[in-house]
C-alpha cells in the first residue's frame, strides 16, 4: 500500500491564512475577529453573578398576629357571651402583646356586640386604644348604642382611667336621659332610671361633671323631676342642689332634702 503523503507546503495559502488577514509587504497582519464582543453586555443575563442576601428575622411578625385561639374567642365574643375565664385569657394575651389590638378585627361599628358580650374585653381595647386617632369613632360607637347595663358600666369605668372628652360625656349624658323617657315598660323604664342616675352621681363626685359650670345641669335636673318616684333621682337632684353656690359643702345627699326636691 502506498503511504498518501500530503505536502503542507502545497497547502493552499487562503486554506492557512486567518480570517481577516492583511498581507503588507510580504508581512501578515492578522485583525482578529471579535465573536462575543456584540455579546457582553447580554451574557450578563444569561450567567448573572450571585447575589448574596442577609435575611432578618421579624422578631414582632408574630406577636402581631392574633392566634387561632385568641379568633376564635373575640370571634364568639361578638355574638355571645364570653365565659370569666374565656375573657381573662383574652385580656392577658392582649396584655401580653398590645399590639394586637389593632390586628384583632374590633371596629366601631362591631363594638357594641363586645360591649354586651365582652365587657372586660372591650374596656382592655378602649384603654389601650385612647391615644388613637380613631378613639372619636369608638366614642361616637358608645353613644349610639343602646344604654345597657354593660354599656354603662364600661363607660364608667372609663371615666375613672381615661379623660374622656367633655363632649362625649354631655352627649352620652343626653343619650342616656332621652333612652330612659323613651322605654314603654314602666319596671325597665324604672330599672334604668335608677341606673342612669348612679352614673351620673358618679361623675359628679369624681369631678368629671362641673354641676356648677356645665348648661346640662339644667336637664339633668328636669330628669330628676321627671322621675321623682325613684329614690336615686332624688339622691341625685339633692346632690346638684348641694353643690350650687351658698349650699352647706358638707351637706350629704341623703340628709335634709331641698325645698325644691322631688321627694314626695
Amino acid at each position: 500500500m502506498t503511504d498518501i503523503v500530503i505536502d503542507n507546503k502545497s497547502t493552499s495559502k487562503t486554506d492557512t491564512e486567518p480570517v481577516g488577514s492583511v498581507e503588507k509587504d510580504g508581512q501578515s497582519d492578522v485583525e482578529p475577529v471579535s465573536v462575543v464582543s456584540s455579546w457582553s453586555e447580554e451574557l450578563i443575563w444569561l450567567n448573572p453573578p450571585t447575589i448574596h442576601h442577609e435575611f432578618h428575622w421579624d422578631a414582632n411578625s408574630e406577636q402581631s398576629t392574633p392566634t387561632v385561639e385568641l379568633r376564635c374567642l373575640i370571634a364568639k365574643a361578638l355574638t355571645s357571651s364570653l365565659s370569666q375565664s374565656e375573657q381573662q385569657t383574652v385580656v392577658q394575651m392582649i396584655k401580653d402583646n398590645t399590639n394586637l389590638v389593632h390586628n384583632l378585627g374590633i371596629t366601631p361599628e362591631n363594638l357594641p356586640n363586645l360591649v354586651n358580650h365582652g365587657l372586660v374585653i372591650a374596656m382592655e381595647l378602649l384603654t389601650l386604644i385612647k391615644a388613637s386617632p380613631q378613639m372619636d369613632e369608638y366614642y361616637d360607637a358608645l353613644v349610639s348604642m343602646e344604654p345597657t347595663v354593660n354599656a354603662l358600666e364600661i363607660v364608667n369605668r372609663l371615666a375613672s382611667t381615661v379623660d374622656l372628652p367633655k363632649q362625649f360625656i354631655h352627649a352620652y349624658i343626653c343619650k342616656c336621659m332621652s333612652y330612659c323617657q323613651s322605654l314603654q315598660d314602666k319596671s325597665t323604664q324604672l330599672r334604668h332610671v335608677r341606673l342612669v342616675c348612679v352614673l351620673f352621681q358618679s361623675f359628679i363626685r369624681n369631678k368629671i361633671l362641673d354641676v356648677r359650670r356645665e348648661d346640662i345641669t339644667v336637664e339633668i335636673q328636669r330628669f330628676c323631676l321627671d322621675f321623682n318616684k325613684v329614690s336615686h333621682a332624688n339622691q341625685l337632684y339633692r346632690l346638684i342642689k348641694n353643690m350650687e353656690p351658698g349650699a352647706p359643702s358638707t351637706l350629704s345627699p341623703s340628709s335634709t332634702t331641698h325645698t325644691d326636691s322631688p321627694v314626695k
